[in-house]
């Protein structure tokens, strides 16, 4: 698997860190774990290969959570007795 591995690939290092390949050696791999921060691993510290996501799947965008209600006149009488 770790002959596999391209450019741009997210991965999983054994660690549990992801991040983006950024450049292969014969040994060892550039991996960016946050923008700008990039960390040398050997090859073998990768434990898996992060599948992407289908270009046709959808994201689904969900009302925003409100959880504060306006309290309505049954609950504010109820609240002065």
């Amino acid at each position: 698997m770790q002959s596999a591995i391209k450019e741009g690939e997210q991965v999983m290092l054994t660690s549990g860190i992801f991040g983006t390949v950024t450049e292969l050696n014969d040994d060892r791999l550039s991996i960016e774990i946050a923008p700008g921060v990039v960390v040398d691993v050997a090859r073998g510290a990768i434990g898996s290969v992060v599948p992407t996501k289908e270009p046709d799947e959808e994201l689904v965008e969900e009302e925003p959570y409100d959880e504060y209600e306006e309290p309505t006149d049954g609950d504010a009488e109820s609240e002065k007795n």
